[in-house]
């Protein structure tokens, strides 16, 4: 065995190393030029046809504040759904022209009430529910809204695998139950089934958002995306994000344009009269951000509370005041040294004004070696603001745990002090004798 030194040797360790956090940075308001194209083209001659199209709408988080087309239209208005009714004559090649221009705010919302939901309670032909169904969404049915949707949201995310290769089609509700599989058409229509099932009032929502974190889509561009509406008598319709797990506040940048009570109803449709016997109707999007903005009123700070120096654990608060006159839905979590032990995230809604504090406690054993200083970096995030703080560890052993770490020569030298000892004492009871 090898023997150790008396004087402690103590190496300083600075621990920087962060896990990577899935939480982006959200775009609370945005200013959008929307250019939608739809292209008509026939083989023959169209005496007449009838063009009925999803524009985008104004919605509880999205105004639109001006609509240019090309041709003459009818307006045809259903609370948040909008279709541009286009009448035709004389063609066999056509483009309408559309421009939208479009403004987003997710923190500030205006509530919209519906006097009629029941269409958004039945089922349809993608949002079919059956019995496998309404046994998972039956766990929640004790849940208070909104945490029941919240809680829907967030099952259909984490059971959900997001596969590319159902792009090219939309799958029932019953379906993406069995496969487990989809993109945003069937987390789409799953989580309306499942709220639907509950007796909560959901319908689809179309449109674009933009993926600047490449989270789902692996890209830094505008993409065809589908989320979800849900409605309560208290709160009006909420959006609600399976595929993003997102709630309430999504991000900014995003575009709908077209709602339904699923994604068939939110098809283009088109009726032409004419001696054509082939006629291809398609649609084109192109969308420029004009204005985009982050501001969210959101403070974040860290609290760490001192512990003695050589202790295995670490309590850490986040606390997050909303001084906003509008609630708020974000995520709390705690960027962390490499091998510490921590169920560091939890969701968080807060009402306007109000603040919380969200706890979790460091497990440090996994990471601290004997006679070694370390310090750690700790890092709250949310979606609207961070804050970083440290600590410090140092546990320092004994030099010696046992008599047989002594080193020879000290065990010799301290043999030799007892036997003489031991000679003192003989010979002074001698003496005095």
């Amino acid at each position: 065995m090898k023997s150790r030194q008396f004087n402690h040797s103590i190496t300083v360790l600075l621990l920087l190393s962060l896990f990577c956090s899935f939480i982006f940075a959200k775009y609370t308001s945005a200013e959008m030029e929307v250019n939608i194209d739809w292209n008509i083209i026939a083989d023959g001659y169209i005496s007449y046809s009838n063009l009925s199209v999803s524009i985008p709408s104004n919605s509880s988080n999205q105004k639109v504040t001006s609509i240019q087309i090309s041709e003459p239209y009818t307006l045809e208005m259903n609370g948040s759904v909008w279709r541009a009714n286009i009448e035709l004559y004389n063609f066999s090649e056509k483009t309408v022209k559309g421009k939208f221009i479009v403004t987003t705010d997710y923190i500030k919302r205006t509530q919209i009430w519906d006097t009629s939901t029941s269409d958004y309670l039945n089922p349809s032909k993608l949002v079919d529910i059956n019995e496998d169904i309404r046994a998972e969404a039956s766990k929640f049915s004790g849940i208070s809204f909104p945490n029941n949707t919240i809680s829907l949201a967030k099952w259909v995310h984490e059971n959900l695998e997001y596969d590319k290769a159902y792009i090219s089609g939309s799958y029932p509700a019953s379906s993406v139950l069995e496969t487990k599989r989809g993109v945003c058409d069937e987390y789409s229509h799953l989580f309306i089934a499942m709220c639907r099932s509950l007796g909560i009032p959901a319908r689809i929502v179309v449109g674009y958002v933009f993926d600047s974190s490449g989270q789902i889509y692996g890209n830094d561009s505008w993409t065809p995306h589908a989320w979800a509406e849900v409605y309560d008598k208290g709160w009006g319709w909420i959006e609600v994000d399976p595929t993003y797990e997102e709630f309430l506040n999504l991000d900014a940048l995003r575009v709908r344009t077209a709602t339904g009570i699923d994604q068939e109803e939110t098809k283009d449709k088109l009726e032409a009269l004419g001696v054509a016997k082939e006629l291809n109707f398609s649609a084109s999007t192109s969308i420029k951000i004009l204005r985009k903005s982050e501001v969210s009123k959101i403070n974040v700070n860290l609290e760490l509370i001192a512990q003695p120096e050589d202790s295995l654990s670490q309590p850490v608060t986040i606390i997050i005041k909303n001084s906003n006159q509008y609630p708020i839905f974000l995520t709390a979590s705690l960027a962390v040294p490499q091998g510490i032990d921590c169920n560091c995230s939890n969701n968080v809604l807060l009402q306007p004004g109000e603040k919380k504090k969200v706890s979790y406690d460091l497990n440090l054993s996994g990471v601290i070696e004997p006679d070694m200083k370390y310090n750690f970096s700790v890092k709250a995030l949310t979606e609207y603001g961070s804050a970083e703080g440290s600590f410090e560890r140092m546990i320092i052993t004994p030099a010696f745990t046992s008599v047989q770490e002594l080193p020879p020569q000290f065990m010799l030298f301290i043999a030799i002090a007892v036997g003489v000892a031991i000679i003192l004492i003989i010979v002074a009871i001698v003496i005095r004798w």
